[in-house]
């Protein structure tokens, strides 16, 4: 991404609560971040974030009443050549003190997919309030989703789309993996139970090559099951959801049920 000195981007948290590394191939930026739950102090009366938190327009309390209990930002000047990590959830601002170049990416894991699920709820309802003048309407909670996805990027069934690929990914890795990765254990255990004095350097070195080639597959199902545990987590929350019950798709809930069952066989399984 190139942008031009003396321009800034608005105060913000990452799209769906995701983590994010930016890196400066050459430039100077001025990074302002404040910990969850700062933003708080940081919105105006209607509830709306600040765009500009260096804004003069700040100190109006007529229009930002809580700004002086909020805490002073966390300041970074990121120059050429440094990587700055910006946790879920931390909002930030951005100023580009000369032109620059950066390569930014985003991404979450399984300790980020419940914040995602969180920020998507609280969403919700926020879209809710905007429109409450129309619950009579027909197909109300569905055209909350359809805003919910306008604003949001992501609405509920989309998010299950989410988690299933995930899911299905997990599923296939570990069924892949687990009966290689039971014979590489036991042919670990009976090579490691072999005197030291039988092995010549080059033999050595192609054991050891051999038990990080193991070990490596024995921590993917471990991580596979990880992230399995947090969707089904996730899935579970989603389903007595109040606002999904509402939704009464039962193609999704039929979607989320076969889910969750494929995932609890899979976790259930001793060889796994």
């Amino acid at each position: 991404m190139a942008v031009m000195s003396n321009t800034r981007t608005p105060f913000h948290a990452d799209v769906f609560r995701s983590f994010s590394w930016s890196a400066n191939i050459c430039g100077c930026k001025k990074w302002l971040i404040y910990p969850p739950g700062q933003e708080k102090y940081l919105t105006d009366r209607l509830g709306n974030l600040a765009y500009d938190i260096t804004s003069a327009d700040m100190n109006d309390r007529s229009q930002f009443a809580e700004f002086e209990k909020a805490s002073k930002p966390i300041t970074v000047l990121q120059k050429e050549g440094e990587v700055i990590f910006v946790p879920s959830g931390w909002h930030h601002q951005v100023i580009n003190l000369e032109d620059t170049i950066s390569i930014n990416h985003n991404w979450t894991n399984a300790c980020g997919i419940f914040k995602m699920w969180e920020h998507l709820q609280s969403e919700l309802v926020k879209v809710k309030q905007s429109i409450e003048d129309c619950r009579d309407m027909e197909n109300w909670h569905q055209h909350c989703q359809v805003m919910l996805r306008a604003s949001c990027g992501i609405n509920y069934e989309e998010f299950v789309e989410f988690l299933d690929v995930i899911a299905k990914q997990r599923i296939c890795n570990i069924r892949e993996k687990v009966i290689d990765a039971t014979s590489v254990e036991k042919n670990l255990n009976n090579q490691t139970s072999l005197s030291r004095t039988d092995f010549k350097s080059s033999v050595f070195q192609d054991w050891s090559s051999s038990m990080v080639e193991g070990q490596g597959q024995l921590l993917l199902i471990d991580y596979c099951r990880h992230d399995l545990v947090k969707v089904k987590e996730c899935l579970i929350s989603l389903k007595g959801e109040h606002s999904f019950n509402e939704l009464q798709n039962k193609d999704l809930q039929i979607r989320i049920d076969e889910l969750l069952q494929e995932i609890h066989t899979t976790l259930e399984n001793k060889q796994t």
